[in-house]
């Protein structure tokens, strides 16, 4: 596992955008949203290596760095934080005919990142794929899930913070579905789902 090599600094303030500790559980828990500086920390050492590079921030203000929880954003004060996501977070749908666009933000607290992995958080393209079918479903484009795939190509690792756009189109005949996940005009995952076989 790659670990930082020197600690943040007590007066290094800008890698939190904003945090509080939730105490409605039995266990403080400090829910942190990084800034752009943070979420380059988390995507390069991890929860871990992030925990470590912001004890003596959290240390100055009496929390417990093994209490963290990142979010992309802050629960309203009082909730009850909810278990891990397993979903992207769904933002703007734009929808034409036989295509649509769909915003995504991937959320820090992902619950596969715990084993994929804890040093490197990455989505699994298998993951990307089940995303694809479900938005399908939910969009009422897709009715297959993930039976029969096909030219699946995986160029660039998914992480959170950067902003994501899965563009969908499919056949008329609803048999296929095409999707791709971007950032910012670079392409991370493309394939094709088939309807399956009759």
């Amino acid at each position: 596992m790659s670990t930082p090599g020197a600690q943040l600094s007590n007066a290094d303030s800008e890698l939190v955008a904003n945090w509080r500790v939730d105490r409605s559980r039995s266990a403080n828990q400090l829910c942190i949203v990084p800034t752009a500086k943070g979420a380059d920390m988390f995507r390069k050492y991890g929860h871990a290596g992030f925990a470590t590079l912001i004890a003596p921030w959290a240390a100055a203000r009496n929390i417990e760095a093994t209490s963290l929880r990142l979010r992309a954003h802050l629960p309203p004060t009082g909730d009850p934080l909810p278990s891990p996501p397993r979903e992207p977070e769904v933002g703007a749908i734009v929808r034409d005919e036989l295509s649509s666009s769909v915003d995504l933000e991937v959320p820090y607290d992902l619950d596969i990142f715990a084993g994929h992995f804890s040093h490197v958080p990455i989505v699994p393209g298998a993951m990307l794929v089940g995303w694809a079918a479900d938005i399908g479903a939910r969009l009422g484009i897709w009715h297959h899930g993930v039976t029969r795939a096909a030219t699946m190509k995986f160029r660039r690792i998914v992480q959170p913070g950067p902003k994501y756009r899965l563009g969908l189109s499919w056949s008329a005949n609803g048999d296929r579905l095409n999707f791709q996940f971007e950032s910012t005009g670079v392409t991370h995952a493309a394939g094709a789902l088939l309807a399956p076989k009759q």
